[in-house]
């Protein structure tokens, strides 16, 4: 059967129509996650310091341009185990992270995400040897993300000599704990390139420096009645003594000062008092002035009982 060409161009215009639609409407593939990278990383390096094994802790803070939140991935020694701690640094302190572990070969990865670029991951390395007195040991940045400032710390455990470290850490800094520091500036450092750091140093026991840090001070020589500085109780107790006696004579003065002065106010406002009354109260006179009795010297009149003269002192009649 022919089709007649309007149909034709019909079914054209359908087909065209519908090809654009399946073009344009098509959703645009998703855009790839710019990759994480680290502003900066400090690693710490402590040795034998609360456990006969290495304390590893990263502090990392995650590039400007990296949206958050964010998924983290950071492989550690799979000989280490579980990590120590995992956490996000706000202004409330650390903060714990929740995370997953999966192996990887040698390697234990921790997976966690973090929403705040700033974080801190800590673990024991137990691939420490010893050998007698001697230690060693190899730290490898695993590279897993490019850090633009890679920066490795290294505390000489307690009691230990002869440090070596390689690449070369110059001299030690003594920090507020009284250990001693090594510092370097690795630089910059490219995803996947790692890092590796040797260290080695003499140790006489197995002590470990946390526990160092906490013991009691010990006297430098033995403390006797000979020890300069020291004081005896018969240096003491005299003048303990004197100081009490001269407490008590004080105490007395005072109480005899605060007692004495108020008896004598007291005993003149008393002697005043009987003045006053004697002057303002003189003897009555007689009720009855039939029996009145005069002064024969001055003329005064007596009051009973009088013998004398209230005035001149005459004996009365």
């Amino acid at each position: 059967m022919k089709i007649p060409s309007s149909r034709k161009s019909l079914f054209a215009a359908v087909f065209i129509l519908s090809t654009l639609l399946m073009a344009f409407g098509r959703p645009a593939p998703a855009q790839a996650q710019e990759p994480v990278t680290f502003d900066s990383v400090l690693v710490e390096l402590w040795p034998e310091y609360d456990q006969p094994s290495v304390l590893v802790i990263y502090h990392i803070t995650l590039a400007s341009s990296v949206k958050l939140p964010v998924d983290v991935t950071v492989r550690i020694p799979k000989q280490a185990g579980p990590p120590h701690a995992v956490a996000m640094q706000n202004i409330d302190g650390l903060i714990n992270l929740t995370y997953s572990t999966a192996t990887q070969g040698d390697w234990l990865e921790v997976i966690f995400t973090t929403p705040v670029p700033e974080i801190r991951i800590e673990y024991y390395d137990p691939t420490i040897t010893f050998d007698a007195n001697q230690r060693s040991y190899t730290y490898r940045w695993p590279g897993d993300y490019a850090v633009s400032n890679l920066t490795m710390q290294v505390q000489q455990p307690a009691k230990a000599t002869d440090l070596s470290i390689l690449p070369n850490m110059g001299s030690g800094q003594i920090g507020q704990d009284g250990l001693t520091y090594y510092n370097m500036l690795a630089g910059q450092i490219n995803a996947g390139t790692g890092f590796d750091l040797q260290l080695s140093y003499t140790k006489p026991d197995n002590s470990l420096t946390n526990a160092d840090s906490f013991q009691p001070a010990q006297p430098v020589q033995p403390v006797d009645s000979n020890t300069t500085g020291r004081v005896t109780m018969n240096e003491v107790l005299p003048w303990a003594l004197g100081s009490l006696g001269l407490l008590l004579i004080a105490a007395g003065a005072f109480w005899y000062w605060r007692t004495g002065q108020p008896a004598t106010e007291t005993q003149r406002s008393r002697h005043g008092s009987s003045r006053s009354m004697n002057i303002a109260n003189p003897a009555p006179p007689a009720a009855d002035t039939k029996d009145a009795i005069y002064c024969s010297q001055c003329g005064k009149r007596a009051g009973p009982g009088d013998m004398f003269c209230r005035t001149c002192g005459a004996k009365l009649r």
